[in-house]
């Protein structure tokens, strides 16, 4: 029996790899799932969520000068937490990350998104898969990225915050709901959407659809609300059930492979999952889906395992069929849970035994 290595001496020959290895992996399971494969494409397009969160990392002078820490606005800045921010382009029927990025806290959302959205656009089109739909929330919506994505001929979905456009104001105040809408000279029409929501906020839209009868107001809302089990519960299924801020390393180096580890484990999964139940369909969703909290948190140990070659791509596949067949959950359309009077937890360093 060969004795396992030390914790010192996996923590230097974990620097001989670099991070692009995971990340050039990555890659190449995005072309071979996406190359001439129509799965998860709705009326054509391919919907695409774009989000961002941070993270928290260990305390060391290496990640302070690469990530910096987080701004509290207090005069004690050495004692606020080091946070990386990252930025993530989700499948929305799929589950697939398509682009993923991580950088220093100080880029802004925007920043990091730009450049995804043109690698993302540029990718697609090599594979000859041209109608892409990106969806927003509230903190992208700019004149100037409506002329990317014109320029990029991709369709839009942006979620409009208050002050924004006087115009928008206006009408939303009218109560018009429905309509098209002039923000800017240089900037073709475009169609505003609103709806009250459950709580009594209203959620107002600006999508490049102009033509009601290629896309309804409901077909608008419900490619919205897909950006919420794509992005923001793909982000907690990471940092939660594949604990991404649970770092083995305190170095630069290791956050980037772990991150890029957590990528491509996610997309792993994610292409089973595809395997097992198929993408979802946003015309007629299915009454259950796999509990892929369950499958990431009980697979997590095994996908690592078949990545270094210590059990078979065919045994992965027969345990992640168990327990994907054995963890299908009810699908509940329509849940609300309000968020008034929820405190925003501050960041916490998760760590398990």
């Amino acid at each position: 029996m060969e004795e396992a290595a030390s914790k010192q001496a996996f923590s230097k020959a974990r620097y001989n790899v670099c991070y692009t290895a995971f990340k050039a992996l990555n890659d190449l399971l995005l072309q071979k799932a996406y190359e001439n494969n129509p799965e998860g494409l709705w009326r054509g397009y391919r919907l695409l969520g774009v989000d961002a969160s941070t993270i928290r990392l260990p305390e060391s002078a290496e990640n302070v000068e690469f990530f910096d820490r987080h701004n509290s606005g207090g005069f004690n800045k050495g004692k606020d937490p080091i946070i990386a921010r990252i930025s993530e382009v989700v499948d929305l029927t799929t589950g697939i990350i398509v682009n993923a990025a991580i950088g220093p806290v100080c880029e802004g959302e925007r920043t990091l998104a730009k450049d995804q959205i043109e690698s993302v656009a540029h990718m697609f089109n090599s594979l000859n898969q041209h109608k892409l739909l990106f969806v927003f929330d509230r903190g992208y919506v700019s004149r100037e990225w409506i002329k990317m994505l014109i320029a990029l001929k991709a369709d839009f979905i942006f979620r409009i915050p208050r002050n924004f456009s006087k115009v928008i104001d206006v009408l939303v105040e009218k109560g018009e709901c429905d309509c098209i809408v002039e923000i800017a000279p240089d900037i073709k029409s475009l169609r505003l959407l609103f709806r009250a929501l459950p709580s009594g906020e209203k959620c107002v839209l600006l999508s490049s659809f102009v033509d009601e009868c290629e896309m309804a107001d409901i077909d608008l809302m419900k490619i919205y609300w897909l950006r919420w089990s794509g992005c923001e519960e793909g982000y907690k299924r990471q940092k939660v059930a594949l604990e991404l801020e649970n770092f083995s390393g305190i170095g630069t180096e290791a956050i980037l492979q772990e991150f890029w580890a957590t990528v491509l484990t996610t997309n792993l999964f994610q292409v089973h999952c595809l395997e097992e139940e198929g993408a979802w369909d946003v015309e007629d969703p299915a009454s259950e889906r796999i509990n892929r909290s369950v499958v990431f948190g009980s697979l997590r140990e095994a996908v690592f395992k078949t990545a270094v070659g210590e059990i078979s791509a065919l045994d992965f596949w027969d345990k992640f069929t168990r327990v994907a067949r054995r963890s299908k959950v009810k699908i509940r359309p329509g849940r609300y849970y309000p968020r008034k009077g929820l405190k925003k937890e501050k960041h916490v360093h998760k760590r398990v035994c």
